[in-house]
């Protein structure tokens, strides 16, 4: 989503378009594509975001690379609960 000043408009009709059907998930620790940045990315020229946008901090190590690392301890049950979450949030979005 490159900013390019000529495609704002666009883009801005776009997301207007598909609003409903838009679900931003950023990560805390993301370097990456820092959760930040999607919110600006996404924000519309008055500095709104019409559609759900949720930043998440996992409770363990993670990357923007490998968001749902395997672990063989309790850590393991973590990264279940939290892929989890992300994706029933995405498959609310699908009804």
């Amino acid at each position: 989503m490159i900013p390019i000043p000529a495609f704002s408009r666009l883009k801005e009709k776009r997301f207007s378009k598909l609003s409903k059907r838009i679900i931003a998930i950023g990560l805390l620790k993301d370097h990456v594509i820092p959760a930040k940045e999607i919110m600006e990315t996404l924000k519309n020229k008055k500095g709104k975001v019409k559609f759900r946008f949720q930043m998440l901090d996992f409770p363990y190590h993670y990357s923007h690379e490998n968001p749902f690392p395997v672990f063989s301890n309790e850590k393991g049950m973590q990264v279940d609960k939290s892929f989890e979450l992300v994706f029933s949030q995405l498959a609310s979005g699908l009804k």
